[in-house]
């Protein structure tokens, strides 16, 4: 578990009361996917086949109306990426204002 916030995919404080940009949203998760991918490459694989399962998954999931599953491997994928990656993302401010996580489980709040 990362021992710093990661975007807050699943709170619905955020995502649903203040609303954040749609666009900026889209390019962390392509970040995300990037880096992933990227990562796949560099281990060897050459098909880097993660990026079309995430965005098969992702789609699946939000067409469904698992939007909190969604979040949770949206949450957990943002986990194994260092921090010094994610600083360079869309919404990065958003998540240093998370309530950090405790016990094991990713942070989900803002600090109000």
């Amino acid at each position: 578990m990362a021992k710093y916030p990661v975007f807050p995919w699943f709170d619905e404080h955020y995502l649903k009361i203040a609303k954040p940009d749609p666009l900026a949203i889209a390019a962390r998760v392509l970040a995300l996917s990037e880096y992933h991918h990227a990562t796949a490459q560099e281990h060897g694989d050459d098909n880097a086949w993660f990026t079309y399962g995430l965005a098969v998954a992702a789609e699946a999931l939000a067409v469904t109306g698992h939007l909190h599953e969604l979040g949770t491997l949206l949450t957990g994928l943002e986990t194994l990426v260092p921090a010094e990656y994610r600083a360079k993302w869309p919404l990065h401010d958003v998540a240093l204002d998370q309530v950090p996580a405790h016990h094991g489980e990713p942070a989900i709040g803002l600090v109000h």
